[in-house]
């Protein structure tokens, strides 16, 4: 499974994998071998903020800034799909911002 997503604006609390009561492709969904997150800005840095989400908790996963022409790698982040959702918030200066989950 292979998610990608880009944003040329601000964005609050966005779902990027919904919570699910059943397996994909016969592995948990929230079982991430890698997240990359781009700022393709020429200039400006984005704060991001990726959390886990059960309805009535947040838990940051990361917050920072991701300054222009830079990435970001996460590995091996893993947690239940079946309780929480993946969200992402940006804000900040400029938006062009792709994240790719593997």
């Amino acid at each position: 499974m292979a998610i990608y997503k880009k944003w040329a604006n601000s964005t609050a609390d966005e779902v990027v994998i919904p919570k699910t009561s059943k397996k994909v492709a016969g592995r948990n969904v929230g079982a991430i071998r890698n997240a990359v997150i781009t700022n393709g800005h020429a200039a400006n840095a984005t704060r991001v903020r990726l959390y886990l989400d059960d309805g009535n908790h947040e838990f940051n996963v990361l917050v920072t800034i991701i300054p222009a022409h830079a990435s970001l790698k996460l590995s091996d982040l893993g947690y239940d799909g079946s309780v929480y959702d993946l969200k992402i918030t940006l804000s900040g200066g400029g938006y062009d911002i792709s994240l790719i989950i593997k």
